[in-house]
Order: C-alpha cells, then structure tokens, then sequence
C-alpha cells in the first residue's frame, strides 16, 4: 500500500514576493514529493515591511523591521498583484487551483491563501472581493499591526483582537474562509477561537524549545487550537538565531513534540517553504518539495501508525477544511 501523500499548510513556493530570487518551478515539483497540495501564500504587508533584510540577531522584538505605515489602498493592490503573479505561475506549470475539498484530486493543487489582513484596511467587506478572487484561508495578521488585532513580534497595540479583527473573523466563517491565527498573539488567539464558529488553524508553527523564541508557542497556545476542534501546521523553516532544522529527523521531532501536547487528531504540517529570510539552498528539510515523499516513512519510523501518518500528513487539515467550507453562509 503506497504512504499517504502531504498537503503542505503555509508556503511561499519560491518566495515569488522577492526582488532577490524566484523559482516558480518549485510549484512544479510537488508532483515529486507526492503531495496533494499546498496552502500558497501572498504577504499583506510586503511593501511596507522589510522582507528583504537581515533578521535581526536573537530575534526578539520581530524578525522583520517595518519600515513605514501603507498608503490607502497600497497592500490591497500589491496583494492583487501577487495573486497574478501566482495564479500565472500555476497556469504555466498545469497547477490547478483548489476552491473547495472536491477540487483535492490525483494532481498537486493549491489553496490561495493571504497572510496578514492589511488589504482589508480593517473593513470586513472587503473579504468578498478576496474569495471572489480565489482567496479560502487568511491570517489576520502577519509582522505589521494593523485594524485586526496584535502580533507575536510586537508591543501589542489592541489588547488581542480587535472589534474589527472579530468583524472579520464572523465574515471568514461566513463566507467559508480557514481562519489562521499564525502571527497573532495568545490573547488574540483566545479571541479568534472565541469569536469563530468553527475550528481555526495555525499553519506554520513550532512549540517553544529551551531557548524562546517569539514566534514558537507554549503548549497552552496551541491547545486552545487543538479544543476547538482546529490544526496546528508544525513548521519546517528556522529562524535565523536559531540555525537550521535538524534535516527531515529533526522536523519529525518537532512534529512528535506537538502531537504529545495536543493530540493526534490536530497536528499537521506547513513548511514555510520559500519563505522569504533564506534562499531555498538554506532550507536542509525542504529545499523544494522532492524530500516530502520520505516524510510519511520518517513519520512510521519515529512510531505513528498508518492511520495517524495519515492525519498528519493532510488528513486533519483537509478535514477541516471539509468542515469550514461546508459551514458557507454566504
């Protein structure tokens, strides 16, 4: 019986938003790694936050500097012009497009996904035009604080989720949109779980290992996900004070650590492969997608049965997915 293929949570493919580098064809190299999918990601805060520097050392405080405040209108349209860039790109390697679960088939597609709300510009409405567009899951925040509510890398600002944050969130749900809490802080975690009917997700984290790190969660964080019913993506990308991840082993381990904190039925995995700090030479687990064929034997290895291999992998999140998108009320 083959192993169960992959749907990567949260990724960049290629950090196609660089000046720096592009590889596109990173998209058309999931058929590979035997995945089923991808959550592809466009940043709402790329023209005002410097993703092209260098992290700052010990990265507390944020890892990415903000260099100013959005024009009216800016992020939403450089958002709108990174969804072309990608749906271009999967056009021209014959990836298609997931709207909804029926559209997980034998070919690798991809779910459009934004990270961050600033193109909202703190109007719910908007949300429409996004979906309209392609767009199923969003974080509300990213590196930069706007109307929605506060981040793991900042001072916060609201208190947690703002009123407009919850607007959002109630405006997600109904129009069948996956809620990501990644970049939000645990009061605003508390609040999107709070305010959502039904189960969110954090697709691209990792529980706090012995040096803390503002990104990574404690185990508290992550269990409020998991009892609500959502998913926690274990990330495989590393932050720059914190050097690379330990090859494919050491992704399995971060992945083992989070199931024996939240259960097996909420784990699954985003990359953040392609993100925009380090080239994809720097990336030792998933320097493209080939490596995440062997991810489901590593997995049965590390002692997960077929069946839990199997939820981890894409199971869970698709799952959700099921789920979010059959509450559409809109």
């Amino acid at each position: 019986m083959p192993e169960p293929r992959c749907f990567d949570m949260h990724g960049h493919a290629g950090a196609l938003f660089l000046k720096s580098y592009r590889d596109d064809a990173l998209l058309g190299r999931m058929a590979e790694g035997r995945l089923y999918g991808i959550v592809l990601s466009a940043l709402s805060d790329r023209v005002v936050v410097d993703f092209e520097g260098k992290p700052r050392p010990g990265g507390q405080g944020g890892t990415f500097e903000r260099r100013r405040e959005p024009e009216p209108g800016e992020c939403r349209r450089d958002v709108h012009a990174q969804l072309d860039l990608f749906d271009a790109c999967m056009a021209k390697l014959g990836v298609r497009r997931i709207l909804g679960p029926e559209d997980v088939g034998d070919e690798p597609g991809a779910i459009l996904a934004i990270e961050g709300g600033c193109q909202l510009e703190g109007r719910a409405e908007r949300l429409r035009e996004f979906y309209d567009r392609g767009v199923r899951l969003m974080q509300p925040v990213h590196y930069r604080i706007n109307e929605l509510g506060d981040v793991q890398t900042a001072p916060p600002r609201h208190g947690g989720l703002s009123e407009a944050g919850r607007e959002v969130v109630r405006e997600m749900n109904r129009l069948g949109m996956v809620v990501d809490g990644t970049h939000a802080t645990f009061d605003m975690m508390k609040g999107i779980v709070a305010t959502s009917s039904v189960p969110v997700v954090l697709s691209h984290d990792c529980l706090q290992e012995d040096k803390p790190h503002p990104r990574f969660l404690s185990p508290e964080h992550a269990r409020l996900v998991a009892e609500s019913g959502g998913v926690v993506g274990v990330q495989a990308a590393a932050y720059a004070d914190r050097g690379p991840v330990r090859g494919l082993e050491g992704h399995v381990e971060k992945i083992k650590r989070m199931v024996d904190a939240i259960g097996i039925d909420h784990v699954g995995v985003g990359t953040d492969m392609g993100t925009a700090a380090w080239p994809p030479s720097a990336h030792l687990v998933y320097p493209d997608f080939k490596p995440f064929a062997e991810l489901p034997s590593e997995l049965r290895k590390a002692g997960f049965t077929g069946e839990e291999v199997a939820k981890i992998a894409s199971g869970n999140f698709l799952r959700l997915f099921r789920q979010v998108t059959a509450a559409r009320r809109a």
